[in-house]
């Protein structure tokens, strides 16, 4: 098993196989439809856990399977899953994957033309602890014609209400900071009309904020989950350009850009300064993504839901917060 600190010395090889049936794991045996979000799917997991290890923290990152990068796993397994059910194009640079979507109709060439935007939502969620349900602060842009029209950030009471030692470490949210703080269903309320269909709501790593945060607590909370399309800004760079990494803190190293991490209005800020240094503004950086046939996803039911019965096993996931 990967998980296993005994293994820190083991060949890239001999890691792949063993993250081959990590993903049979953390996917139930899915059977995917389409090879190219296998592929992809191998190819982000190996690129998890062997950044960790080069940065010497493979014992501490997997003993036991209970540190917080299980989570990012299982997160990044179920959205290639859903990007696999809801058969969306994914960026490829492959020649023959180009040479066919050179030849889409031209009826999917407007259809795919219109999902172009000019207005979007950058989102980023802090956790409090190892559930999913407990966001604890949020921030969010909302940027039309390439102008931030309202920012906002508030601290949330999380669910449940109590802060894990590292999650304070990481962001410096506590009990007594979120004292006074609201709910998630009044935060909710300002937020909702944002999530129409009308904006392309963005996160630095979509699984996390998206999948991982955002729809369990609106379930958590009973709130119906609404219709909107979403994109990983973290998958669309690692398409898009060359950097020895993709996380938003390498990011801003790379252009010198201060700011303090894990507050999350300020990483949404610093998102959107980096995209306009990268591409000049957020409209150009969306239609490269799109002419490298990248497509949003759209925000659908939860996968429990959609797998076969015979699919369908008991699985825990582990927590990955912010």
């Amino acid at each position: 098993m990967i998980d296993n600190p005994k293994n820190k010395n083991l060949s890239p090889t001999s890691i792949r196989q063993q993250v081959k049936q990590e993903i049979k794991l953390l996917t139930n045996d899915y059977q995917f439809k389409h090879r190219l979000y296998q592929q992809q799917l191998l190819k982000d997991i190996e690129f998890v856990v062997l950044d960790h290890r080069q940065k010497g923290n493979y014992k501490r990152s997997y003993q036991n399977r209970t540190d917080f990068k299980m989570a990012e796993l299982t997160a990044i397994c179920d959205y290639y899953v859903n990007l696999d059910q809801q058969k969306v194009t994914w960026i490829s640079k492959e020649p023959d994957i180009k040479a066919k979507q050179t030849n889409k109709s031209a009826h999917q060439t407007k259809n795919r033309e219109s999902l172009w935007t000019n207005k979007y939502l950058i989102i980023d969620f802090e956790t409090a602890n190892k559930h999913s349900t407990s966001a604890c602060q949020v921030g969010i842009i909302v940027v039309e014609n390439n102008e931030i029209v309202w920012q906002y950030e508030t601290l949330i009471q999380p669910k449940p209400n109590y802060f894990a030692p590292m999650n304070i470490r990481i962001h410096g949210i506590n009990n007594a900071t979120v004292a006074q703080a609201p709910s998630f269903i009044e935060v909710w309320a300002k937020l909702e009309p944002y999530f129409n269909g009308q904006y392309i709501i963005l996160a630095h790593n979509a699984a996390f904020d998206i999948d991982w945060v955002l729809r369990p607590t609106l379930n958590s909370h009973k709130i119906s989950e609404p219709n909107f399309l979403y994109a990983c800004t973290w998958q669309m760079y690692r398409h898009l350009r060359t950097y020895a990494s993709f996380s938003l803190h390498n990011l801003a190293q790379q252009k010198n850009i201060r700011f303090k991490h894990h507050n999350a209005l300020e990483d949404s800020l610093v998102l959107l300064k980096i995209i306009n240094e990268d591409f000049g503004n957020i409209e150009h950086f969306f239609k490269e993504a799109m002419a490298n046939h990248y497509e949003p996803l759209v925000f659908q039911k939860s996968l429990n839901g959609q797998l076969p019965d015979e699919t369908k096993k008991e699985k825990v996931k582990k927590v990955k917060p912010k």
